[in-house]
């Protein structure tokens, strides 16, 4: 039992990985289990729609991806953030183009915001402690 016990601590032993693994569940559940429509899009947004609803897989694969460069926190924070930067401006374009549209289209894809909602926290809260993860290597360097 304890051997069990001591995989499972080893296994997820940081905060930011369960944070990046949420960021990817949401990603991948608003690709594959929450429809987009084209026609509640302006007709430019229609046209490249099925390109913009791969943005979330994308964005989900990536965080898993942030993952596994554990080692280098640097580049993980520089991920994270562009990562965010990228779901933001996503975001902003699904929005823009609900905006030409019909105008009951926000409220069929309030599940879409929730979620991108709940995955930009995540991603804040993956990042700060990936922060503090460097900041305590840094004081361990220093005392060194």
């Amino acid at each position: 039992m304890e051997k069990t016990r001591k995989f499972e601590l080893k296994m997820i032993q940081r905060l930011q990985t369960l944070f990046l693994l949420l960021y990817s569940l949401f990603g991948l559940l608003s690709n594959f289990f929450l429809p987009v429509e084209a026609s509640h899009f302006s007709s430019w947004f229609s046209s490249h729609l099925s390109l913009l609803h791969k943005v979330p897989l994308l964005l989900g694969i990536l965080s898993l991806g942030v993952v596994f460069c554990y080692k280098k926190r640097k580049l993980q924070i520089g991920m994270v953030r562009g990562i965010v930067v990228l779901h933001l401006l996503y975001w902003g374009i699904f929005i823009g183009g609900m905006y030409g549209g019909s105008s009951d289209s926000f409220s069929l894809y309030i599940l879409h915001f929730v979620s991108s909602f709940v995955g930009i926290v995540a991603l804040g809260l993956a990042l700060k402690y990936i922060r503090k993860d460097e900041a305590l290597i840094q004081s361990l360097d220093r005392l060194r």
